[in-house]
């Protein structure tokens, strides 16, 4: 079920935005005009993704070299311990063994809606 969570020029491009529904806090992010949602819950120690940065994702073959990954790809970095989290499904790129709820959602007018009833789909 979409839920209308925020007007579209409210939020910022590749900066958190908190909203609330019902009980839950969800984070929404901007970035390269896709918004993500993620639940607003670091699992490492529970602590708030709201001051996150956000940022593309690198990789690194060698030593010394490093890399831009796909241009869509992205993560928000929990700004208590730098856990890093791909904002398309949720899961942690410091530990494979946590993972964060990542939400879909879509733009209908000037307005941001969230799945609250489905996840994101996984790559």
């Amino acid at each position: 079920m979409f839920v209308d969570v925020a007007a579209a020029a409210d939020l910022p491009e590749a900066g958190p935005l908190l909203v609330k529904v019902d009980k839950r806090e969800i984070v929404l992010i901007r970035w390269n005009q896709q918004v993500y949602a993620l639940r607003n819950v670091c699992p490492h120690q529970k602590q708030s993704f709201e001051q996150g940065v956000v940022r593309g994702q690198v990789r690194s073959d060698a030593v010394g070299e490093v890399d831009s990954a796909e241009a869509g790809c992205a993560t928000i970095v929990c700004p208590w311990h730098r856990w890093q989290f791909d904002l398309t499904t949720g899961n942690c790129l410091t530990d494979e063994s946590y993972r964060v709820r990542s939400y879909a959602t879509k733009i209908e007018g000037d307005r941001l809606l969230v799945d609250i009833g489905h996840t994101r789909a996984s790559k």
